[in-house]
């Protein structure tokens, strides 16, 4: 099946939308680690959703409440946001990667690295 696309359309860290690490710098290294992992096994990758807009949660007036998106109701990135904000600084040709970084290039000189320090959560950061 080598001539198939592998596409992901959605994924995510949790299904919860009032989970707290959905806020936190672990999500952004979680997505870029996973990004690293399946880049050369698919053809393209989908988020599950942008904004913590499409909560139907609206019994909290705080900014962060745990929702899964990349950007709050009020529009300011959480570190996931910026995970993809340097993943979209990545170049069309791959050089190398490893499990903690992936280097790309345009073939003009120019590259992009981008790397992460994901590492397993303890009972201390739940």
């Amino acid at each position: 099946m080598s001539d198939k696309k592998v596409y992901v359309t959605e994924w995510n860290l949790t299904v919860s939308d009032r989970n707290y690490i959905n806020d936190s710098c672990f999500k952004g290294a979680y997505i870029v680690k996973n990004y690293i992992n399946s880049y050369r096994d698919t053809d393209m990758m989908a988020y599950f959703h942008g904004s913590d807009r499409i909560a139907e949660y609206f019994d909290t007036d705080y900014m962060l409440y745990g929702g899964s998106g990349l950007i709050t109701r009020d529009g300011i990135f959480k570190p996931a946001a910026f995970a993809f904000e340097f993943l979209n600084r990545l170049y069309r040709y791959y050089i190398s990667g490893k499990d903690s970084y992936i280097a790309t290039t345009d073939g003009r000189g120019n590259y992009g690295i981008v790397c992460h320090n994901c590492k397993a959560l303890n009972y201390n950061y739940y």
